[in-house]
């Protein structure tokens, strides 16, 4: 990894950070859109609901596991008043100020250890930004969804961007016995990893790294790095259209509804010009796509 690439890293995230910012809350203020989380929605992802042990088996076999690489023991355990959230708040500090006096020790000692051990699956990886926030349009054939949410990290890995998450968690339980832990919570990495693709107008999707700290020694960290995914994964993320703006959705209806199917500039057709006069509501809302909604004329 060059100086130069690292530093052009940097500096495109600083950008889209800036971009994001004024981008989302204008996306906010939109009426009429379903808004998604990754960390709470990826099964709206189609195929990521109907996740079987194969698709499981195929992560299994991308992921590069690390042994455990250890803080040692002059640094202060990771846990205990540092749990959860807070450990949350504490890596986000030493990611973003990590010269700060402020930046505590163990969360120092977490990355120092993620980067730096000479046994670390990625050596010499560098964090960027923590708490990066992502958003995006996901579209299909009828509906349009506002994804939204922050990444725990976003680093740079031998060229390559990284999604990264934290987990204080059960190492030794989590992979083996965890329903999530192959499913969804990867899954909301793949989405994570869709959205800063989509706004960098990346060729790949990024990397994930998984990081599990343990909550019982405080001192153990096993990261997890993942360099490829299923494709039934990517084929299905692919298969949606993806934008930074909402786009507008295309509707095929059935000719036999219409006067003449030969009509353009369809925007601005009146509807009693478009739809043939003995159409009804019920057919009008099944070739629009709104089989399961009914008509309501209101105050």
């Amino acid at each position: 990894m060059s100086e130069d690439n690292l530093e052009e890293a940097r500096k495109r995230l600083v950008e889209l950070k800036k971009t994001i910012k004024s981008s989302h809350e204008q996306a906010e203020r939109e009426t009429g859109i379903v808004r998604l989380n990754p960390s709470v929605h990826s099964a709206k992802i189609k195929f990521f609901k109907r996740m079987n042990e194969t698709i499981k088996e195929k992560f299994r076999v991308c992921q590069i596991k690390n042994l455990p690489l250890s803080l040692g023991k002059d640094v202060p355990a990771v846990g205990g008043a540092t749990a959860g959230t807070e450990l949350h708040s504490k890596l986000n500090e030493a990611i973003n100020d990590p010269r700060s006096p402020h930046s505590d020790k163990a969360a120092l000692a977490v990355i120092k250890a993620v980067a730096k051990d000479e046994d670390t699956v990625v050596k010499d990886i560098e964090f960027l930004e923590a708490e990066f926030p992502l958003y995006g349009y996901m579209s299909d054939e009828q509906n349009s969804f506002l994804w939204s949410g922050k990444a725990d990290a976003i680093a740079l890995f031998d060229g390559n961007y990284v999604i990264v998450e934290w987990k204080l968690i059960d190492p030794l339980e989590y992979w083996e016995k965890n329903s999530l832990a192959y499913g969804a919570h990867l899954h909301q990495c793949l989405i994570y990893c869709q959205l800063l693709k989509l706004h960098l107008k990346l060729k790949e999707l990024p990397y994930i790294l998984i990081v599990l700290i343990s909550p019982v020694t405080g001192h153990d960290i096993y990261p997890s790095l993942f360099k490829e995914f299923p494709k039934e994964c990517t084929e299905h993320l692919a298969a949606y259209t993806w934008s930074c703006n909402k786009s507008k959705i295309e509707i095929t209806v059935n000719k036999d509804l219409v006067k003449d199917p030969d009509m353009k500039n369809l925007d601005v057709v009146k509807v009693k010009d478009l739809f043939k006069d003995d159409i009804t509501v019920r057919q009008l809302l099944d070739a629009l796509g709104l089989e399961s909604k009914t008509l309501k004329i209101g105050n």
